[in-house]
């Protein structure tokens, strides 16, 4: 068994009393978050700032340091079986736009939290979103002063 890992965002846009998150959709057709592997030299946080340029067009943002949620799932690649962990930084953005590279990324949008949980196709990816929306609706593990600004 191989193991892998990988690093992502889960985009957040706040509105007034309103949240919504922003999904896309793999060319395999699979929908999830923004991720992808290390290149050389690049911290996890640093990984997944690039793949959220790279996959989105989102440049302004406030990512979390402090906090990360893993998500694990076994994949078949071929012969080999794939021990894959990706592990996701919480992301407030400053707008709703973005562009995506066209590429991997065939579809994305924003979605409310109950329209993500019906769009996203993994199970584990859900009880994913669902432990982020139970962090986001506590209040009390983030501050705005633990988020860094890039």
């Amino acid at each position: 068994m191989r193991k892998d890992h990988s690093y992502g965002v889960i985009p957040i846009y706040k509105e007034a009393l309103a949240r919504s998150f922003f999904l896309i959709q793999q060319e395999e057709g699979h929908w999830s978050f923004p991720k992808g592997h290390q290149e050389a030299g690049e911290s996890g946080l640093e990984t997944a700032k690039r793949e959220l340029g790279e996959e989105t067009g989102i440049s302004k943002y406030d990512i979390t340091e402090t906090v990360s949620f893993d998500e694990q799932y076994f994949w078949q690649h071929g012969k080999i079986k794939v021990d894959k962990t990706v592990t996701y930084f919480p992301c407030f953005v400053e707008s709703q736009s973005y562009k995506i590279d066209g590429k991997e990324i065939i579809n994305a949008g924003w979605f409310t939290y109950p329209k993500a949980l019906e769009r996203l196709t993994y199970d584990n990816t859900k009880k994913l979103l669902g432990s982020v929306n139970e962090w986001l609706n506590s209040g009390s593990d983030y501050k705005l002063s633990e988020l860094t600004n890039i």
